[in-house]
């Protein structure tokens, strides 16, 4: 299938330019973050060199060449720039602040300084783990299991080991003793749910063939 093409878009000439000109800072934008930073400052020496030659010779317009009306819409627009900068300012500062509280130290704490916070931590009683050939001996393991504290090994006065069973309700004491589930029960059910939607059932198709033949003479009269 061709593909459709679509209407350009006609541009005037100052569009074009501005199109131009945005396009340009765009790729010297890029152009400057591919740089390191000695060509960097190379490059930046130039432009201020460039910028005092064109100010001397009088092609770069200060403001004060501008109408008062100018003026006015180039310190707008400057007001502007200056709240957009400050917003992504705070943006990435508020963003670095929440890696930070949020991330984990990269370097984890050395050897010692674990050691020594084991050993200030533990009691005195329990010796140190010592691995012999990949395998831990059975009284370094024994000697690990510290004793658990009064309050974790006192039961909870909700759980539902402590508690005594409640008693049946009346219904579901009448369903678990009676004869409710019995094969004689449940055929006499079934005959019973059988007569039912029989009779609903042709009591519907009479309905719908009452309905579907009053349809077709109406049908036939309203034609004839």
């Amino acid at each position: 299938m061709p593909r459709s093409s679509r209407p350009r878009v006609q541009l005037s000439e100052e569009e074009k330019k501005a199109r131009r000109r945005e396009q340009k800072k765009m790729s010297m934008r890029r152009a400057r973050a591919k740089l390191g930073a000695v060509a960097l400052e190379e490059r930046r020496r130039k432009d201020r060199e460039r910028y005092h030659q064109k100010k001397q010779e009088g092609l770069i317009r200060t403001i004060k060449d501008f109408t008062p009306r100018q003026q006015r819409q180039m310190r707008k627009m400057w007001r502007e720039k200056s709240r957009l900068k400050r917003e992504k300012e705070k943006i990435r500062k508020r963003t670095e602040e929440m890696l930070n509280e949020n991330t984990p130290p990269s370097s984890p704490c050395s050897a010692s300084s674990r050691v020594a916070l084991d050993a200030h931590s533990s009691p005195s009683s329990v010796p140190s783990p010592t691995l012999s050939h990949g395998t831990a001996s059975a009284s370094t393991v024994s000697g690990l299991r510290l004793p658990l504290s009064p309050l974790m090994c006192t039961p909870s006065p909700n759980r539902s080991d402590n508690a005594t069973p409640k008693p049946f309700t009346p219904r579901k004491s009448f369903f678990l003793e009676s004869n409710f589930c019995d094969e004689s029960v449940y055929k006499s059910l079934s005959k019973l749910f059988a007569r039912l939607f029989a009779r609903v059932i042709r009591k519907r198709l009479l309905k719908n063939s009452v309905i579907q033949g009053y349809w077709v003479v109406h049908h036939y009269v309203h034609r004839s």
